[in-house]
C-alpha cells in the first residue's frame, strides 16, 4: 500500500473544502464515498470515533486495526491507476504525530483562517468534541473560546507538522486562496505533485469568497478586542495582525 497520503485538515470552516476540490480536480483520488464537505466518509468516521482518545492519550492496537479497517474501505473505491490519493477531513491536523508514525511519507496541507472568523462561525464541532482536552471546561458557544481552541489547535498542527514532516508539509489561508487564486492553486499542486496538469485555472476559477470571509474585524470592538486578547500571539504568527505571518 502507498505510504505517501496527500492529507487536508484544519480548522472547521477554513476552507479545507476548497483546498480538497484543487486537487481532486487535478487527479489526486480523495475518496469516492465523501459528504457535501468533501470530508472521506470513512477516515472521518475513525477521527470521530477515535480522534479525542488519539489526542488524549495517543495510540492503542484497538485504534490502530479500526484506522486500518476505514483506510482499506477507503482505498477500495480507488480507480486503477490513479496518480496520488488521500483525503481530506478538517479533524486530521490534530492526529498528525498518529498519521506521520503510520505514513513513511505522509504530506500534509493545514488550512488556515483568520481566527476572528472563525470564533463567530456556528461550527462547533471541534470545539465541542476536543475543547474539554485542550482548554478544559467551557461553553463551546463562547466565541472567546472558540478563538482560543483555533489558536490551541493550529499552533499545535504547525509545530507537529514542523517537526514530523518539514518540507513535507504546507500552510494555507483561506484569505490568500481568495485574494490569489491562481496563484495558490499553483502552490498547492506544486506540493501535490500535480503541477502543469493542465487544470490550474479551472480549478482557480470556481473559488468564490464567503460572504463571511472578514466577518471577525467587524465584530463589536469590545469583542474584537477580547478575541485579539485570547489569541494575539497566533494571529500574529498566520499574519493576521497585520504582520508577517511565521511559519506559512
Amino acid at each position: 500500500m502507498d505510504d505517501d497520503p496527500l492529507v487536508i485538515g484544519g480548522t472547521g470552516g477554513s476552507g479545507t473544502r476548497a483546498v480538497a476540490r484543487i486537487v481532486a480536480r487535478a487527479g489526486v483520488f480523495m475518496g469516492a464515498r465523501t459528504n457535501r464537505s468533501e470530508d472521506a466518509l470513512d477516515l472521518a468516521e475513525f477521527d470521530w470515533r477515535w480522534g479525542p482518545e488519539l489526542v488524549r492519550s495517543g495510540c492503542t492496537e484497538e485504534i490502530r486495526q479500526a484506522f486500518e479497517m476505514a483506510l482499506a474501505a477507503h482505498l477500495a473505491l480507488r480507480p486503477a491507476g490513479t496518480e496520488g490519493w488521500g483525503w481530506k477531513h478538517p479533524h486530521s491536523y490534530l492526529l498528525l504525530p498518529f498519521l506521520a508514525e503510520r505514513f513513511a511519507r505522509l504530506r500534509f496541507i493545514q488550512v488556515v483562517r483568520d481566527g476572528r472568523d472563525i470564533a463567530l462561525s456556528r461550527n462547533h464541532n471541534q470545539v465541542r468534541l476536543y475543547g474539554e482536552d485542550a482548554l478544559g471546561p467551557g461553553d463551546p458557544a463562547d466565541p472567546v473560546r472558540r478563538i482560543a481552541f483555533w489558536a490551541w489547535a493550529n499552533d499545535r498542527a504547525a509545530a507537529r507538522r514542523a517537526e514530523l514532516l518539514g518540507d513535507r508539509s504546507m500552510c494555507v489561508r483561506l484569505e490568500d486562496l481568495c485574494r490569489a487564486p491562481e496563484e495558490t492553486t499553483r502552490r498547492v499542486l506544486e506540493f501535490a505533485g500535480r503541477a502543469g496538469a493542465g487544470r490550474d485555472l479551472d480549478a482557480a476559477r470556481e473559488i468564490v469568497p464567503p460572504d463571511s470571509l472578514g466577518r471577525g474585524r467587524r465584530a463589536d470592538p469590545s469583542l474584537l478586542a477580547r478575541l485579539e486578547e485570547a489569541a494575539g500571539a497566533t494571529l500574529r504568527r498566520f499574519g493576521y495582525l497585520d504582520e508577517p505571518g511565521a511559519g506559512l
